[in-house]
């Protein structure tokens, strides 16, 4: 396992008015920039693959995920979000709604990927001052190759997690890898509010009516 450095953050300008500190951890093919608002929770990862891009409130996974926000709220957990995907999006959207503070991992090529990728989830999710902390996974320093920032944003999630909440995850996909791994190293993982994955491909969970239509 590679060691991690940590180091003060060559940027000065903070990411948002109200942050305090901000560091940078080289974790082998990551750079990962932490802007802290004070305060130690334990924190919780809801793992979701790829769904189909229709989902609807009566869709096993969007209970579940509902379902799981709640029970890390009454457990006093903070949740690990993103920006980027859908999924990830929308358990950003129910924490910032349950009022529930949250870790909010932003995928970004370079600084100003980084600041327009803060500034849209401030904005489009409503992120409340003191509920909220960034971590920017980045390639920008990075020394060679150029990582994929959507697998090392969920390598991330994994990472940071003390505990894991599979609520639907495709076998054999990336998350379920991931899962795998960190459960044989002992990390804790609830099932409490896992489906079964239906696949990207599965049928609109409403209907709507051709005589209902305006025209």
């Amino acid at each position: 396992m590679a060691t991690q450095k940590a180091v003060e953050s060559p940027q000065k300008e903070p990411l948002s008015s109200w942050k305090t500190r901000s560091l940078v951890v080289y974790c082998a093919h990551r750079y990962v920039y932490r802007v802290t608002p004070g305060g130690t929770l334990k924190r919780a990862a809801i793992l979701l693959s790829r769904q189909p891009l229709r989902p609807c409130g009566r869709t096993a996974w969007v209970r579940q995920s509902l379902a799981a926000i709640h029970r890390l709220k009454t457990d006093g957990f903070c949740v690990i979000t993103s920006t980027g995907m859908q999924t990830w999006e929308l358990l950003m959207a129910l924490a910032a709604r349950e009022g529930v503070m949250q870790k909010v991992i932003l995928p970004a090529s370079d600084s100003e990927a980084i600041n327009r990728a803060q500034l849209f989830a401030e904005r489009q999710f409503d992120l409340r001052q003191g509920l909220v902390e960034f971590i920017v996974v980045t390639q920008h320093g990075q020394p060679t190759g150029q990582p994929n920032l959507m697998q090392e944003r969920d390598m991330t999630a994994v990472a940071e997690a003390d505990l894991l909440v599979p609520v639907s995850v495709r076998p054999g996909g990336l998350m379920s890898q991931l899962l795998e791994t960190a459960g044989s190293t002992g990390k804790r993982i609830l099932r409490e509010f896992q489906v079964d994955y239906t696949g990207r491909m599965a049928g609109l969970g409403y209907r709507i009516r051709a005589d209902q239509l305006s025209g």
